[in-house]
């Protein structure tokens, strides 16, 4: 009876070292792209609001011209105060569960059927102070 041996041919010492060093070379750049990464996101994030600064929206009705609503809103927003100009109410019941969700101190609403709108938003939200004009 004959026996089958099979032989396993070991690398040569060589090509091991050459395939470590390429292996740690993609490791290292591949740290290194992510700390490049990370690092772009951090310095592209906005800075954060000081504690205590009060969070402040406009939202004024357009239901015929929405740029000249805007442009109209814009001016008379003061810097850092968001803006948005629905041109229904339930635009503007979207737009207002979007500000007081998104922790707005005071949101003042503008406009034809602003009433109706806080009525039907301002109950489930009560941390936010809805200013009807």
């Amino acid at each position: 009876m004959t026996r089958a041996v099979l032989l396993l041919r070991r690398p040569h010492p060589r090509t091991a070292r050459r395939a470590d060093s390429l292996l740690a070379t993609l490791l290292v750049a591949a740290v290194a792209g992510l700390v490049a990464v990370s690092l772009a996101i951090a310095a592209a994030a906005p800075a954060s609001r000081p504690a205590g600064t009060k969070r402040e929206a406009l939202v004024v009705f357009a239901d015929v011209r929405p740029h000249a609503a805007l442009e109209r809103a814009r001016a008379a927003a003061a810097p850092g105060v968001a803006v948005r100009v629905p041109r229904t109410r339930f635009e503007a019941a979207v737009d207002l569960r979007y500000l007081a969700a998104s922790g707005y101190d005071r949101v003042a609403v503008a406009g034809p059927g602003a009433a109706a709108a806080v009525r039907d938003v301002a109950p489930g939200h009560p941390g936010t102070r809805f200013i009807v004009r």
